[in-house]
């Protein structure tokens, strides 16, 4: 008899069965380790289930990275968890969280080989999730920016989008290093392009960079105190381009 594939939602109901109730506490933190690794495996394997798991951490993260210093059960991250667990089902059909962090953050680097500053992972991750409320009818996108609102709740001035960019989307996601904004918009010719913004230590200049895997690229930058990610399916000059002029009017 064939073995069924390990991300098969029969075979996650046979092996562990998760209540509302477990999913309550989980979006709450009260579960532990073992069970909320529990969790995550059922959600890995349940992408429907996960984007409203995802929904609601979506909504009390912030107020719980800046409680708990943004850690979960075990030291991880539950938001994190959930979007990289729903992303590892709907990109490659593979169940788990180890997994799923790798097929997100792993391999990503810069021209010199060095690997991508953290806040890149972030961004792709917060990417992932945006994806995924975008598909679902019942999350509504968020065309506006109130920049008092990003300055007083994030600490953090908002983005400047250049003249011709229609803004689509806007939300908050948790990160290593606070709350991040992700930005979806048009830019010039109809080219989708997404934009991550969060506090930063300033380490690097105003000059973008490029971190790749394989024929994927970003583009990072800081200028003061925040880093900024900008991400889209443009080439890489036309992604370089966007971020340059970016980072002149950030």
């Amino acid at each position: 008899m064939a073995k069924p594939p390990a991300n098969d939602d029969r075979l996650a109901e046979s092996a562990v069965r998760i209540s509302d109730a477990d999913l309550a506490a989980y979006v709450a933190g009260g579960l532990d380790a073992r069970r909320s690794r529990q969790v995550e495996g059922f959600l890995a394997c349940n992408p429907d289930v996960a984007a409203r798991v995802m929904t609601e951490l979506h909504r009390a993260g912030a107020e719980r990275a800046a409680r708990r210093g943004g850690r979960g059960p075990g030291g991880r991250q539950p938001w994190r968890v959930a979007a990289a667990a729903l992303a590892a089902c709907l990109v490659s059909g593979v169940a788990g969280w180890s997994v799923a962090r790798a097929t997100i953050a792993d391999g990503w680097r810069e021209d010199d080989g060095d690997a991508a500053p953290a806040y890149v992972r972030d961004a792709l991750e917060s990417e992932q999730a945006t994806q995924a409320r975008q598909a679902m009818i019942s999350q509504i996108e968020t065309p506006v920016i109130d920049a008092a609102e990003v300055r007083r709740e994030l600490k953090m001035r908002a983005p400047v989008l250049p003249p011709g960019w229609r803004l689509m989307d806007a939300q908050v996601y948790p990160s290593d290093d606070g709350p991040g904004l992700n930005i979806v918009a048009l830019a010039p010719g109809g080219r989708r392009v997404s934009l991550f913004t969060v506090k930063a230590h300033g380490l690097l200049d105003a000059s973008p960079k490029l971190a790749r895997r394989g024929r994927n690229a970003v583009a990072y930058w800081e200028r003061g105190d925040r880093a900024f990610v900008l991400m889209g399916d443009n080439t890489q000059d036309a992604l370089m381009e966007a971020a340059r002029l970016l980072a002149r009017i950030s």
